[in-house]
């Protein structure tokens, strides 16, 4: 088993909640100056978790931070390099000097694996590879939550009919609504679930969400969002949700948690309102 130092690529755009994503991963080892890195290479994630975010140019950042690793390491190979690496730490400082930006190498750990290209290859898939799938899993249970919960409603109070898919363009990003209805206002109807296996599973999602809502109120249109919610049973989290999604609510973009408690005053609502617009 050999000894390697990595660092992970990574983005927190707020550097007061938090919140991050695991962009790559750099390795290095000294006593035979290997490189071996592996990045992203696609933006859905980065819009996904961040909204409002120039993806564009943060991709082309990895890009060229890939070329100058790249470089450096046909060098190392060929044993040009004037200036020798002697941490991963020099070598990451060149390609991205550190800084307060929100894209950042972390500090550098160390790992032990037979092979430097087995090594990044195990730490990219497990620290980032596997986040993507776990962003697609969120995304089918946010779907389940209106097919398997908030459908029946609608259909109940004879609302299905009148909803249709809209899409809604800001300066950087489109969000695209499955269950909409517009009344001199857009209404958009999003299941979303907060129940997950851990507290800071939930805190995540709702700074996500809290973060695709402040890039909506962007958009020159009033909205109101209604979110079709699974609450977790903490009462201490139920106010967080609550706290944290309905204070983005501005003149143009009101925000509404919908529970099982009162979807149905709502539904009931929202047809005395489609009646009248008829």
């Amino acid at each position: 088993m050999q000894t390697f130092d990595y660092q992970i690529l990574r983005y927190m755009p707020d550097r007061v909640n938090g919140e991050f994503l695991n962009l790559g991963i750099v390795m290095f080892q000294v006593e035979t100056a290997q490189i071996e890195f592996k990045f992203i290479s696609k933006t859905g994630r980065i819009s996904e978790v961040f909204p409002g975010t120039n993806s564009r140019f943060l991709i082309k950042t990895i890009e060229r931070i890939k070329i100058n690793l790249t470089s450096f390491k046909e060098l190392q190979t060929q044993k040009l390099t004037l200036e020798p690496i002697i941490s991963l730490d020099s070598l990451t400082r060149k390609v991205l000097p550190k800084d307060d930006s929100a894209l950042f190498f972390t500090n550098t750990e160390k790992t032990l694996d037979v092979s430097i290209e087995v090594a990044s290859g195990y730490l990219f898939k497990r620290l980032i590879s596997m986040h993507q799938n776990i962003e697609e899993k969120e995304i089918k249970q946010d779907k389940e939550v209106w097919s398997k919960v908030y459908k029946k409603y609608f259909e109940e109070a004879g609302i299905t009919h009148h909803l249709r898919q809209h899409q809604i363009k800001t300066k950087f990003d489109e969000f695209n609504f499955d269950h909409s209805w517009k009344n001199g206002h857009w209404n958009f109807f999003e299941p979303i679930s907060f129940i997950q296996n851990r507290k800071e599973q939930v805190k995540n999602k709702v700074y996500k969400m809290a973060g695709k809502i402040e890039s909506l109120s962007k958009s020159d249109e009033y909205l109101h969002l209604y979110l079709l919610s699974l609450l977790p049973a903490e009462n201490d989290l139920v106010e967080f949700v609550n706290e944290i999604l309905t204070s983005k609510s501005n003149k143009k973009l009101k925000v509404e948690i919908i529970t099982q408690d009162n979807i149905t005053k709502m539904t009931t609502d929202l047809m005395n309102e489609i009646n009248v617009s008829l």
